[in-house]
Parts: structure tokens; sequence; C-alpha cells
């Protein structure tokens, strides 16, 4: 008996445990449930893409107002953030005495056309509380500091909307939902 056992061990010591793989069904549950997570994930973000794009638009625009008055002060210069397409487009501008045109294209980034994103669109422009109707062609910001305060409110198409103030002032921009 001694060397029956003896023997059995030696072999369970020299062979090595066979490689272990998942089954079938394993396989088949972690794809499903990845099918689950992925199709709630769709589910709850369905909708959002409109809701951060509007959110997207008004921190931009609120960049380019802060730009525009910052290079307003910095170069002493009058600088404009000027609409276009009904709206729908905005640049920043700078008054160049030189230019026989007035107003012309900012250099750099601020200089080139930014469109708002599809369903976006420019709601109203209020200063001190009063409606500024129609919606202005530009806002001006001059060396000084004075130039345009007030709020623009952006909405989507889900009437979800983006307030974007600028303060009397300090010219300071706030960006609320």
């Amino acid at each position: 008996m001694a060397i029956a056992g003896e023997a059995l061990a030696a072999e369970g010591v020299g062979r090595k445990r066979a490689a272990r793989a998942f089954t079938l069904v394993e396989l088949l549950i972690v794809l499903v449930l990845i099918a689950v997570l992925a199709g709630s994930a769709v589910v709850a973000l369905q909708g959002r893409p409109g809701e951060y794009a509007l959110r997207f638009a008004g921190k931009d625009l609120a960049a380019a107002i802060r730009s525009a008055a910052r290079r307003a002060a910095e170069e002493q210069h009058t600088y404009r953030v000027a609409f276009f397409e009904d709206h729908r487009a905005y640049r920043i501008e700078v008054l160049a005495p030189e230019s026989d045109t007035g107003f012309v294209p900012a250099s750099g980034k601020g200089g080139g056309v930014t469109t708002l994103p599809e369903g976006v669109s420019i709601e109203s422009v209020a200063c001190e509380g009063t409606a500024i109707e129609p919606l202005p062609e530009e806002l001006l910001l001059a060396p000084d500091g004075n130039g345009f305060c007030g709020v623009i409110t952006l909405r989507n198409r889900r009437a979800q909307c983006v307030r974007i103030e600028v303060m009397y002032g300090t010219g300071q921009v706030a960006v609320t939902e």
C-alpha cells in the first residue's frame, strides 16, 4: 500500500494541472452584462448632446467677451463681439483707425468666425433688466472698461437656457445655467 500511495503521489507531482478556460455560458453572461450596461448608458445620455452643446456655446461666447475686454484694456483699442448670420455666428473685431471700414477682425484665434452649434440660438440680450430689441449686432468693449454690461441668454431646442452675465464696472463675465 505504501508503494501504491507513493506511485500516485509521484504521478500528481510530475503532472501539471490543465489550464482552465472560460465556458461558453460564462462568456455569454459577460456579453449580456456588457450589452445591458451599454444600453443603459445610451438611455442615460439620450438628449444630452443638446445640453452639452448649449453649455459649451455659452462658455465659448463668454470666453470671447472676456478676451475682447482684456485685449481692449491691454492694447487701448475699442473691441467688439460682432454677430453675423442672424445671430448664429460671432467674432471679435478691433476698431482700427487706419482702416476705412472701422472695425476689422482681431488677430489670432478670436478673429475667426465662431458659429453656434445646431439648435442653439441667442434668445435675448438685456441691459439693466431691459431687453434690447431687436438683438444688437455688436457688443462694444472699450479700453477704459466701459462697454456692454448685461445678460445674454442662449437657448436650445429643449428650452434649456444658459445666461452669460457681464457685470457693470468690473467687466467680469459669469455663465449660469
